[in-house]
């Protein structure tokens, strides 16, 4: 066999691995695979050669399975639970350097501790800013509604000033404000049941609609630093 011949062989059995994970993640018996176990497999398959997207959250994303929701696609997954907007800044800039685009989504943690929505705000914008000056292409979430013990620090008023105010931040800094919040939320701006067991974080159909969202934010330009209305693909139901 020639060597372009064993290279090839190497990349199928590579792959036939991963497909592998993928089927026995879907059965329920676990996650696929160790995020960066699944890294190590994708790197050996060329995936990260030209882009490598970052995933920079808490638990909402930490929790998601990147062999599971996006598959041979060039994500990394950096997101550590109950992560601080506030204290990121030190682990962003590491995130960053191995990194062509980045996917910010912090801030509940900050508004559930007792943040203030201002001091949210400047510190994801912070965090922008910092991924920015690195050279990466930045996209920045909304924060996701709540429900039950949550709404008492994180209400729809509270968090549609705090999206409000972050979609003005990345517009002011040529950041992308990807305003996925209405594809998770009720008639009343509360988490959906079926997005979640505890009212905070996400359940395995809320995971997978947060793996949408995001793989539709990462393949969208616009120059204004917004993306469009119509990201969720859908009218919030009333």
């Amino acid at each position: 066999m020639s060597h372009s011949g064993a290279g090839y062989g190497w990349r199928m059995l590579i792959a036939g691995v991963l497909l592998l994970l993928v089927t026995s993640a879907a059965a329920g018996t676990r996650l696929a695979a160790d995020n960066r176990a699944w890294e190590t497999l994708a790197a050996a398959c060329g995936v990260y050669r030209h882009r490598s997207v970052v995933l920079f959250g808490d638990s909402l994303m930490a929790q998601m399975s990147l062999a599971r929701h996006f598959g041979l696609a060039p994500y990394r997954n950096r997101s550590v639970s109950g992560r601080l907007a506030v204290d990121a800044l030190p682990d962003l800039v590491k995130a960053a350097a191995e990194a062509t685009d980045i996917v910010i989504l912090l801030g509940t943690n900050d508004l559930g501790t007792g943040v203030s929505p201002e001091e949210t705000v400047a510190a994801v914008e912070r965090l922008g800013l910092a991924a920015r000056h690195a050279g990466c292409r930045v996209v920045v979430c909304s924060v996701l509604p709540v429900s039950g013990e949550h709404l008492a620090t994180r209400s729809p008023q509270v968090l549609e000033q705090v999206n409000r105010e972050l979609a003005a931040m990345c517009g002011r800094n040529g950041l992308l404000f990807a305003e996925i919040a209405p594809c998770f939320a009720d008639g009343q701006g509360r988490l959906r049941k079926e997005f979640s067991s505890d009212g905070l974080h996400l359940s395995p159909p809320g995971q997978a609609l947060l793996a949408v969202m995001v793989r539709r934010a990462v393949g969208m330009e616009y120059a204004d630093g917004a993306l469009p209305e119509t990201l969720c693909g859908r009218s919030n139901d009333k």
